[in-house]
């Protein structure tokens, strides 16, 4: 459990760090993993004043809880038990991670409510990644970035060009075949379920 307080607190710091906060303003967040697949030709480029790419067709996910981002059905489907949920929030991020199915841990932090520079913030710090793979999941810029090697894999997600998601499927100590692939599942079915922003 002490991976999963670490990881969280880690998100919260690169959330806070994008919109100007200090480490000792948020609580800790939660992670989740994902398969990312390459980069797609299709995806937006950075701008010369951006590193990370732009997010084309954004999402809303403002006002909506960390543990509402998943049906109950989906959480089933990826393998999470839904009556496992524990909310935790901060100034800038709502979280939410779940027991899984094999004795693991899986998680979701999401930053909606506060300004920040959204997927920008993990490009800026990329030499603090021991591991940087940017990638796209449900047509949205995305990368894998790991702060430790290892069979891990949390995903941040570009839900909006001030909005991140961040998934790691894999929170716990466990091994999985493919570390990223309920984090890539988790990530698209939170995208699937939120509206357009307008």
């Amino acid at each position: 459990m002490s991976r999963v307080i670490r990881l969280l607190a880690t998100a919260t710091l690169l959330v806070l760090t994008a919109c100007g906060g200090s480490a000792t303003d948020g609580a800790a967040s939660a992670t989740t993993s994902g398969t990312v697949p390459s980069a797609s030709p299709t995806a937006a480029a950075p701008t010369s004043t951006m590193h990370a790419p732009r997010v084309r067709n954004p999402k809303d996910a403002r006002g909506i809880a960390a543990c509402d981002l998943l049906t109950r059905a989906q959480l089933v489907d990826l393998g999470l038990q839904p009556d496992s949920a524990r909310p935790a929030h901060s100034r800038v991020s709502k979280d939410c991670t779940w027991e899984t199915d094999d004795g693991n841990v899986a998680g979701v932090l999401i930053a909606t409510d506060a300004i920040t520079s959204g997927l920008e913030s993990t490009y800026l710090r990329r030499d603090e990644f021991a591991v940087f793979e940017p990638g796209e999941v449900a047509g949205r810029p995305s990368v894998r970035a790991n702060l430790n090697p290892g069979p891990f894999c949390e995903l941040w997600v570009g839900v909006a060009d001030d909005r991140l998601l961040w998934v790691d499927g894999n929170v716990g100590v466990g091994s999985l075949p493919d570390p990223c692939e309920r984090s890539r599942r988790m990530a698209e079915a939170v995208l699937s379920n939120l509206p357009p922003l307008k």
